[in-house]
């Protein structure tokens, strides 16, 4: 299969990279709705004749009011650029779609599936200058990082001190290492449970 020349593998790459954020801004809308009255869940949106409009004014009302802009900025950004068209509709609708399947699927929202699929995408557009971090990287070198051993101060095994234990990505792309960081926390948590309460049983 012969390879495309770079200027059209460079828009098709960027419009998928689009396509990626608007089903994620739906994903999140659709898991936002359960926690806050004033998000309306994608199938209330789905039955609006102006679909489109209609989610754009949605994500820009959560943008101003309840403020995740790294979430919905850039995606409403897209949504307010595409063409008046009749296809245009059709498939922002299949996307937000997909996104109910997707969170329906309750384990594909645990594997850092947008991370995965946007490592896939990036294979085509190093001239972004964007670099992913795997799954098993980030849980290993979280793992080392976040050793028990390594943070002797630190009472895993009491909830109020991991609540107070800071984590921060200040490179943060898709949360792949922040993933993997909660990961290791709730991991060290299980374990040091799980060895007190066989110590609490050989004492007794």
């Amino acid at each position: 299969m012969p390879t495309l020349p770079f200027e059209q593998r460079r828009r098709e790459t960027t419009a998928k990279l689009a396509a990626l954020m608007l089903a994620n801004a739906f994903i999140f809308q659709e898991q936002l709705s359960g926690l806050e009255e004033k998000v309306k869940p994608i199938r209330s949106l789905l039955v609006e004749r102006d679909f489109v409009g209609k989610t754009a004014a949605h994500w820009n009302m959560i943008i101003n009011e309840i403020n995740y802009v790294p979430i919905f900025k850039v995606a409403r950004d897209i949504i307010l650029s595409l063409p008046s068209h009749s296809d245009t509709d059709s498939a922002v609708r299949h996307l937000a779609e997909r996104a109910l399947e997707i969170v329906s699927k309750k384990a594909a929202l645990r594997h850092d599936l947008m991370g995965r699929i946007y490592h896939l995408l990036l294979l085509e557009a190093k001239y972004l200058g964007t670099y992913y971090t795997s799954v098993p990287a980030a849980t290993l070198l979280l793992k080392l990082t976040l050793d028990i051993d390594r943070w002797p101060q630190v009472d895993w095994a009491n909830p109020v001190s991991l609540n107070e234990f800071k984590i921060a990505d200040l490179a943060c792309g898709t949360g792949t290492l922040l993933m993997a960081a909660s990961q290791a926390l709730t991991d060290n948590f299980i374990n040091l449970e799980q060895v007190e309460a066989r110590q609490s049983i050989v004492t007794h």
